[in-house]
C-alpha cells in the first residue's frame, strides 16, 4: 500500500523543499510500511537500522511532508497519535482497531461507487463536496478472538 515509485531526491524536488540526507532517509524508509506510521514508528526503525536522523528532525520532517502534499495525516479518534502515510494517488479509506489501535487500508469500489451516489445526491441540494473521509472503527481479527 505505501509503495511510491519516484525516489526520495525526485519527491523532494517535485515538492520544491530541500534535498538533505536526513530527507533523502525518512523517505526512504517509509516505504518499509505496509501501514499507516507514527514519527515514533519511524525513530524506531531508523535506531534498528542505524540512521542517524535526530528525533526532532522526524518530527519537523514529518510535518513538512505532510504540508508540502507527500505524506497525508490519518486523524484517528480516540488517540493523540499522529498517523502518516506515503500520498500514492489511490483513494482509499481505513478500518481502526479500536483495542490494538491497527490502521487497514480498505480498497472497495463498491464502498467508492456508494460515495460518490451520495456525493451526487449533495451536489443536487447545492452543496459543494471538496473531499471526503470514511473511517471504520471496531476490532481487527485478532483482537476479536
Amino acid at each position: 500500500m505505501q509503495t511510491v515509485s519516484l525516489n526520495p531526491t525526485v519527491l523532494l524536488k517535485n515538492a520544491h523543499l530541500k534535498v538533505t540526507r536526513a530527507r533523502q532517509e525518512l523517505l526512504a524508509n517509509f516505504n518499509e510500511f505496509d501501514r499507516p506510521f507514527t514519527a515514533d514508528d519511524v525513530c524506531s526503525k531508523l535506531q534498528v537500522s542505524g540512521g542517524g536522523v535526530h528525533r526532532a528532525t522526524v518530527y519537523r520532517d514529518m510535518s513538512t511532508f505532510a504540508r508540502s502534499g507527500i505524506l497525508k495525516e490519518l486523524s484517528i479518534h480516540g488517540t493523540k497519535a499522529h498517523y502518516y502515510e506515503l500520498v500514492d494517488g489511490t483513494h482509499h479509506h481505513h478500518f481502526v482497531c479500536k483495542n490494538c489501535i491497527s490502521i487497514t487500508a480498505i480498497l472497495s469500489e463498491k464502498v467508492e461507487t456508494t460515495l460518490e451516489k451520495f456525493e451526487h445526491e449533495l451536489t443536487q441540494q447545492e452543496l459543494k463536496v471538496e473531499y471526503h473521509s470514511l473511517k471504520f472503527y471496531g476490532l481487527c481479527a485478532r483482537c476479536a478472538k
